[in-house]
């Protein structure tokens, strides 16, 4: 090994079959007070909806970076926050890149390579945990057609 952070994801049958997986965590600075996130393995850096955040928060403006995702057109971020995210236990701090109005994404950002390795994580899709040292993090639950909806709970979800 390099001495670079890594992370490890843990694949089985289900991973295969799974769609957007996401993962909800309590962010102070968040509109809602909490976050929803795409987990994506292949993404190189994190995003976050400016839109998902308190309006009076000002994050960092920069020069912004061209970034690529499944559809063929480039989006610009601009600037950076850092965002302290929250689990039942702990508490960590990571710097997002900050998404304008133009990314049309339906959730508040997604969770890449930066943050898995900066958290040394292991994704979990068989047991759908996320491992970062002691802090242990359920996937959200998949829409279950014969659930109802009330059922439905995150342990990790403060709502």
């Amino acid at each position: 090994m390099n001495g670079c952070p890594q992370f490890t994801v843990n694949e089985c049958k289900e991973h295969y079959k799974s769609k957007l997986d996401t993962v909800t965590v309590r962010a102070e600075l968040s509109k809602a007070g909490k976050l929803k996130f795409l987990i994506v393995t292949g993404a190189e850096i994190s995003v976050v909806k400016s839109t998902s955040l308190k309006p009076e928060f000002n994050y960092e403006s920069t020069e912004g970076i061209n970034i690529k995702g499944i559809s063929s057109s480039l989006l610009k971020t601009e600037g950076t926050a850092r965002l302290k995210l929250f689990t039942t236990t702990h508490e960590t701090t990571h710097i997002f890149h900050v998404m304008g109005n133009n990314f049309s994404c339906q959730y508040d950002g997604i969770l890449g390579q930066d943050f898995w390795k900066n958290n040394r994580a292991t994704i979990n899709y068989c047991d759908r945990t996320i491992i970062m040292d002691d802090v242990v993090m359920s996937f959200d639950n998949k829409a279950n057609k014969t659930r109802n909806k009330t059922q439905q709970t995150n342990p990790e979800d403060p709502n």
